[in-house]
């Protein structure tokens, strides 16, 4: 097991150093590029991990929230939902230690992580869902998300022709399933309105 050469106090520090790096006009891709040996070992440190965690999991956010343009521009909603994607998973390719900080994490935070994500994707895409869609769109794209991270993980070099390739396909495969479903709901929605009312006492 590897052990943590920093103690609670100097862990502490840290955050708040790494909370304001934003301010001071670093990115925090730049930090974790030249310091991996430190990213080890905060990871490693149960009093870090979080810390460092919720300062990935911003710059993840921000990614897509940066690209808010790009992905409102494209013509088809599945085109904007990759656009986002895509902009998330180039987090990875530019700092690849940061999906090693996300993957050591505590797997519910991992999936807060990528809902948070997937929401903010369908909100830059134009999704206005309020009803039980609203939470299968994030459910089902959060999973593509994780997929796709598995698939980085194992993949090398990252290759941005083939990882769009890949999401284009996983969700294309989501949207098949999701449109015949819409209009089956609105099938019935139409015949249960066809039918009268039911008469009071």
């Amino acid at each position: 097991m590897t052990t943590s050469p920093f103690r609670v106090d100097d862990m502490a520090l840290l955050r708040d150093f790494l909370g304001a790096l934003p301010e001071k006009g670093f990115s925090w891709q730049t930090f974790l590029g030249v310091a991996p040996s430190l990213v080890v070992a905060i990871t490693a440190a149960p009093s870090g991990e979080a810390g460092l965690f919720d300062f990935v999991k911003h710059g993840c956010g921000q990614a897509v929230a940066d690209h808010a343009g790009r992905i409102a521009a494209a013509p088809r909603t599945r085109d904007r939902v990759t656009e986002g994607a895509l902009a998330f998973l180039d987090v990875f390719a530019a700092s690849p230690m940061a999906l090693s900080v996300l993957m050591a994490a505590k797997p519910v935070g991992f999936q807060g992580l990528l809902w948070s994500v997937a929401d903010e994707i369908w909100h830059c895409a134009g999704d206005t869902a309020t009803d039980h869609n609203y939470y299968t769109k994030r459910a089902l794209l959060s999973q593509i998300l994780l997929h796709a991270a598995l698939v980085m993980t194992g993949d090398g070099a990252y290759n941005a022709a083939q990882m769009r390739a890949f999401l284009q396909r996983d969700i294309a495969r989501v949207f098949s399933v999701m449109r015949p479903l819409s209009s089956l709901k609105t099938f019935f929605q139409g015949v249960g309105s066809s039918f009268p009312s039911p008469k009071g006492p």
